[in-house]
């Protein structure tokens, strides 16, 4: 059976994490995977049998590498003799610039991106800085943008359904819950966007209706005094109820979160997959999504809503981003959404039956596959 190694962040709860223990186990039905990662102290009693005998192989024995990270990271897991995967998670309509010289290193065999968003961004990428560059070589006559195009591959993130499905257990009918999941710095700047949401739940609706947004708030960056960040944005007394957290819960329980509400929302500015998105439908809770990001390669107007308001801005506070934008939502048409939902019952019970359905396309299992196929054809490339 042929190897693979699987290179990143297995341990912990951040989206990378996430990925690279997902993919690994789920590539493990088709190769003999191991995988170079970080170990935290007693890490065996964390895992399972199976994912004990892969973390205990050899990646030395790996015919191919994946690593799943920033490509200026790439260059320091090549191996001579091994064929190089990899994986690039961006969430702005174009990667740094200084991302394409390590693309486009021979060594690299293959790119993985989860989705349409992040191809397109690094194409863009391409078009703005180098579509005039041409290949150095007598033998190439085609551009940096051909070239490379034809080492991208979408292998999608996935949702784990013995983690994430509908529960039983019963919902208040007088109580329309809107549901959410993201990582929040608590400030204005926050990619992820909760800002936005909450400004908008807290103008749209009283503290008298029988509505509610509860928020399950991503602590793994950095703890936030989430009193004085709400009080910051200013939020009208009588507002919409709002309830929030900052535990930090197992992975497993999120399941229970997306189950109490009758809808999932997400106000992100740019998002390279949207995990989120993905295992709230696994639940039968359908998503209002901005339509900047890789989940509206699942979301859409049959099994969800899309707000495609908004508008486009630089990112000028970290300097990673020079020249990378977002997208901006607008908070008006939130809040028109917000009320269509609430409103709107039956849309939602039909859509929820639909997302179940949905679902069941994007699994890892599914991504597996699909990157089983990626993998053959540069294992059978000879040349």
């Amino acid at each position: 059976m042929q190897s693979v190694n699987v290179i990143g962040e297995y341990f912990g709860q951040t989206g990378y994490a996430i990925h690279t223990k997902q993919i690994a186990n789920a590539l493990n039905k088709h190769y003999k995977v191991s995988v170079t990662t970080g170990r935290p102290q007693s890490w065996e009693r964390t895992v399972n049998d199976e994912e004990l005998k892969m973390l205990q192989r050899n990646p030395e024995d790996a015919d191919i590498n994946i690593m799943i990270g920033f490509p200026h990271y790439w260059k320091y897991y090549f191996k001579e003799g091994k064929k190089f995967i990899g994986v690039c998670v961006w969430e702005g309509d174009k990667v740094p610039a200084f991302w394409i010289e390590d693309m486009e290193d021979d060594r690299v065999d293959q790119i993985w991106v989860p989705s349409n968003h992040v191809r397109n961004a690094i194409l863009n990428t391409l078009e703005e800085h180098f579509s005039l560059k041409p290949i150095k070589s007598e033998l190439f006559s085609k551009t940096y943008t051909e070239l490379l195009d034809n080492k991208l591959k979408i292998v999608p993130h996935g949702v784990d359904k013995n983690i994430f499905y509908r529960t039983d257990k019963p919902k208040d009918d007088k109580m329309f819950t809107f549901t959410a999941n993201k990582g929040w710095r608590g400030n204005m700047l926050d990619r992820g966007g909760l800002q936005y949401l909450f400004k908008a739940f807290n103008a749209e609706f009283s503290e008298d209706e029988p509505v509610q947004l509860l928020v399950k708030i991503n602590s793994v960056y950095q703890e936030i005094d989430m009193a004085q960040a709400v009080e910051n944005l200013g939020l009208r007394k009588k507002g919409g109820k709002i309830g929030s957290t900052i535990e930090n819960l197992h992975y497993e329980s999120l399941k229970d979160i997306y189950n109490m509400g009758d809808v999932f929302i997400t106000t992100s500015m740019g998002e390279a997959f949207n995990l989120p998105c993905l295992e709230s439908m696994a639940c039968g809770v359908p998503v209002i999504t901005t339509e900047f990001g890789g989940q509206t390669d699942y979301v859409n107007s049959k099994n969800g809503w899309i707000l495609k308001e908004g508008e486009m801005f630089e990112v000028k506070h970290d300097v990673m981003y020079e020249g990378v934008s977002w997208k901006r939502p607008d908070i008006k048409e939130i809040r028109k959404m917000l009320r269509h939902c609430y409103e709107n019952r039956d849309e939602v019970k039909k859509k929820s039956e639909q997302v179940l359905e949905d679902s069941d396309k994007w699994t890892w299992d599914c991504a597996a596959t699909k990157g089983k196929q990626f993998i053959d054809e540069i294992s059978n490339n000879t040349e």
